[in-house]
């Protein structure tokens, strides 16, 4: 019963936009957080106590030590080990203090965590800008390595989605699931591997064979982007139907533009 309700809420959300998915993962994961916030400052509690009867048996251990390295005497050590002590000890009692008194909002109202908030989900919609030729390559790996994150969450999360319809489908709707398989006898052949040409390091997989069609994941050179033998044209560059399979088979149409030419020459489309 739970996997009918799980799936059923992810086919619902799958249809959204990926820009509006990143942002209400991102909001459930805040959700997530505020409601275990009791369990984690428990945790967090117990994590600090810890360290304060540790900071007693690093001190202690430092007592006998250090005096026999130094050339000053046992009580001057002493005095600077303990005022150290102390100080660590009384961070720590404060930093225990504050935590037991935080409240599940604390975090909602710090502006450094807005601010991270923010900038996090910035860089998770990124692709979707086309401003890759304004910024350095190598800051473009680390932007979208941010939305593959959350592809691959999706991917991770939604594993048997394709047994579980969405809630408002029914057998003798006349609307079908978008995507439904369709069978179709044609003659196996094999798939073919395709490879990012050497100026990509990542690429998007898009829902439909157009440039400004939703992102539904990225993938870079260690994915293996397997051709489905489908093709589209747009005027401006040919789109190939792909399968990645080291994404649990997610399907859908990348730009033979950002492939090896040798293998789009192979295929018979330049």
């Amino acid at each position: 019963m739970w996997k009918i309700l799980y799936y059923g809420l992810w086919n619902l959300v799958l249809v959204l936009p990926k820009e509006l998915r990143i942002l209400l993962e991102m909001l459930a994961v805040i959700l997530l957080f505020y409601i275990l916030w009791p369990i984690v400052k428990y945790i967090l509690t117990g994590l600090i106590s810890i360290c304060t009867g540790m900071n007693f048996l690093v001190l202690g251990g430092a007592r006998v030590i250090l005096p026999r390295f130094g050339r000053k005497n046992r009580y001057i050590w002493d005095e600077k080990i303990g005022k150290c002590g102390n100080n660590i000890d009384a961070l720590l009692r404060a930093k225990r203090l504050k935590l037991k008194k935080s409240g599940r909002s604390m975090f909602l109202k710090n502006k450094l965590v807005r601010i991270a908030f923010l900038i996090f989900y910035i860089a998770a919609i990124f692709p979707t800008f086309k401003l890759e030729k304004y910024i350095p390559e190598s800051g473009i790996v680390r932007i979208y390595r941010v939305n593959e994150f959350f592809s691959n969450m999706e991917t991770k999360l939604t594993v048997e989605i394709g047994e579980y319809p969405p809630f408002w489908l029914k057998e003798d709707d006349d609307t079908r699931q978008e995507g439904a398989e369709e069978i179709i006898s044609h003659e196996v052949m094999e798939p073919v591997r395709l490879e990012l040409n050497e100026s990509t390091a990542f690429a998007n997989i898009r829902e439909k064979a157009d440039i400004h069609s939703n992102s539904l994941g990225t993938v870079s050179k260690e994915d293996e982007i397997l051709y489905q033998y489908d093709y589209e044209h747009d005027s401006e560059r040919f789109w190939l139907k792909v399968t990645i399979s080291s994404q649990n088979d997610l399907e859908g149409w990348i730009s033979a533009n950002l492939i090896k030419t040798n293998i789009v020459e192979e295929l018979g489309l330049r």
